[in-house]
């Protein structure tokens, strides 16, 4: 339960090469919801980002005890990404209505 990090890509791949199955939990749930979907799935661990359109971290405590197979808890970075920009990011030029058309050539 993420919004668009570069961290979930790669946790994407990580899971594939560790031959995990990762289930995919909407943020707007509740935590009988959660709770559902985690005991479903038969979780053994979940990767969140604490306050994603939803205080997921507080649900996830109030429906944890019900969980006896959930081992693990992973936050996931909030705010920017932990990733440096890239060294050679140009600024992207302006343009509108009156800016003439740039050559092909």
């Amino acid at each position: 339960m993420a919004p668009n990090l570069p961290e979930w890509v790669i946790l994407e791949f990580a899971a594939a090469l560790a031959g995990l199955i990762l289930v995919t939990v909407n943020p707007a749930y509740r935590p009988a919801e959660l709770a559902y979907v985690l005991n479903q799935s038969d979780a053994s661990g979940i990767f969140l980002v604490p306050e994603f359109r939803s205080p997921m971290d507080t649900f996830l405590d109030e429906v944890r005890p019900g969980l006896p197979g959930l081992r693990e808890v992973v936050y996931l970075p909030t705010g920017p990404s932990s990733w440096p920009p890239h060294p050679r990011r140009r600024r992207r030029p302006t343009c509108g209505p009156t800016t003439p058309p740039r050559s092909s050539t």
